[in-house]
């Protein structure tokens, strides 16, 4: 790891590490303030008002203190509470101060491409979109674990998948891409939203569905998406990439050896990521498209105990 990555990196575990106790902390506040506002109904119900209290001196000196046992039963609640919480803290945390990986994925595309491109502006391309939609969806499973097992990961048939989009010029394929990336990366449900306040409050959705461990992803739920870099160097940090949510990324205008390359380290870690990842290669249209991706999921597979799946889809963007 380079000394540009590492900061970031150290900063990004501080960060996880300080909002998995703060997560903790609070999770067990509200769990030792419900047990005692539990404990005073149960009382008031059975005529034994104040029967938990002084509990603690009970247990650790055998007699109440002559002070008010409140804060101290409190607080042993507490401390009890915390380390109780702190396995769905540890999901919770990190997946509160999660953010897009801009060291391994480009947000933006390469140059300047115009207006995205969109199904309505081009009706004769939806069965393309819908064929990529259908794509990242296809073995992405429901993304949930059980509500004991917050940090297992999720039961996911594919974890990595690749396919080609070719057909069409150079810059209606990279067009189509972006409008594809936006469309699935919710930007465009975001403008649509009109209102900074609604889109925070969609925001603060999303992210509480990715709290809740236990419940499958809600369909409409966005994906995040980015470019590979261009150069070999740059590639170097997906090799420490793992995804936050479900990610689509696409690979404009890469040499065949750094596709190779981004293909092995994506390979490599597969087996570690919460969520699926979709590798969309653009290129032109001919026989040796396809095999430039088998030709690097193969070099990807040699290497480690994982198999990159045999199916790549590859969808020919026809003409507007």
């Amino acid at each position: 790891m380079n000394k540009q990555d590492q900061a970031p990196r150290r900063a990004g575990s501080s960060r996880e590490g300080a909002a998995t106790a703060a997560a903790a902390l609070g999770l067990a506040l509200g769990l030792a303030l419900l047990a005692e506002a539990l404990a005073a109904l149960l009382g008031q119900a059975t005529g034994r008002e104040g029967w938990q209290r002084g509990w603690v001196d009970a247990l650790l000196l055998g007699q109440p203190l002559a002070s008010d046992p409140l804060w101290r039963d409190l607080a042993a609640l507490l401390a009890g509470c915390f380390v109780l919480c702190l396995a769905p803290a540890r999901h919770i945390g990190p997946t509160l101060t999660a953010r897009f990986d801009g060291a391994a994925l480009r947000v933006e595309p390469a140059g300047n491409l115009g207006p995205a491109d969109a199904p309505a502006l081009h009706p004769s391309r939806r069965a393309t979109w819908a064929g990529l939609e259908h794509w990242c969806l296809h073995g992405s499973g429901p993304g949930c674990t059980p509500w004991w097992r917050p940090g297992a990961l999720p039961d996911v048939e594919l974890r990595l998948s690749v396919a080609v989009l070719t057909g069409g010029t150079e810059l209606e394929r990279r067009r189509l891409a972006e409008g594809f990336s936006r469309h699935i990366d919710g930007s465009t449900r975001l403008l649509a939203l009109g209102s900074r306040l609604r889109g925070l409050g969609w925001r603060l959705r999303i992210k509480l569905d990715e709290c809740l461990w236990w419940r499958p992803v809600p369909p409409a739920t966005p994906w995040d998406a980015g470019y590979l870099p261009l150069s070999a160097a740059a590639v170097e940090p997906l090799a420490r990439f793992h995804p936050r949510r479900p990610t689509l990324i696409v690979a404009d205008r890469l040499h065949a050896q750094v596709l190779a390359q981004a293909l092995r380290a994506l390979q490599l870690n597969q087996a570690t990521f919460r969520h699926p990842v979709r590798l969309l290669v653009l290129a032109e249209r001919g026989p040796g498209v396809a095999d430039l991706c088998r030709k690097g999921m193969a070099a990807a597979s040699r290497v480690g105990p994982h198999r990159a799946p045999p199916y790549l889809p590859v969808f020919d963007l026809q003409a507007a």
